[in-house]
């Protein structure tokens, strides 16, 4: 594949469309929001999807997840072993894959905070303190799956695929919009200076 050249005339073309972009921006914010959201959620996927992040980021992120999981469970008095990805009890295992790190909903997330049209300062605190929430609440999500497994295994594949990825969903959009309210809480505060 041939590598494009990065001639003056390839530059001010790529200079022009940005300058579209930024014009869109200040015309239809809204529009500019969708329009980076994707963006963001493309590169997103363009990076997370490939062999080398696979092995060298989420094998290692899954198997922490499995950890901090089975001591959580074993608080509660299950013996539990991790190994790898998997948590396994004399009751019931399960194993830890791709879907089960939050990863997805956290970066629709930090996109959807990233392409609102609000300043940095707000974004920083959102991104943080919304990726923790996420990640916390992936861990009561997995914890309360172990539980399903051990006492009401009829019910674990409505819970896990059904219930939890729909709630995930709900939730990113929930904490996004509550996010809103307080970065924008300001410009609604304000008194209308023509009166």
């Amino acid at each position: 594949m041939p590598v494009p050249r990065l001639d003056r005339h390839t530059l001010k073309t790529w200079a022009t469309r940005l300058g579209r972009l930024t014009s869109i921006g200040r015309k239809r914010p809204v529009l500019r929001a969708v329009i980076v959201f994707g963006l963001l959620m493309g590169l997103f996927y363009g990076l997370v999807h490939t062999p080398r992040t696979e092995s060298d980021i989420f094998r290692p992120y899954l198997g922490l997840i499995a950890t901090i999981t089975g001591a959580i469970v074993n608080l509660f008095g299950y013996e539990t072993t991790v190994v790898d990805t998997s948590i396994t009890s004399p009751v019931f295992s399960m194993q830890i894959v791709r879907g089960c790190d939050a990863i997805e909903p956290t970066a629709a997330f930090v996109s959807a905070v990233l392409a609102s049209p609000v300043s940095l300062w707000p974004k920083i605190p959102g991104i943080l303190i919304g990726t923790l929430t996420l990640l916390l609440i992936n861990l009561v999500r997995l914890v309360s799956l172990f539980f399903i497994g051990v006492h009401f295994p009829k019910a674990l594949d409505i819970m896990h695929e059904d219930v939890w990825q729909a709630a995930f969903i709900v939730l990113a959009i929930v904490l996004w919009a509550m996010w809103v309210q307080w970065a924008t809480r300001g410009k609604r505060e304000q008194p209308d200076a023509s009166g």
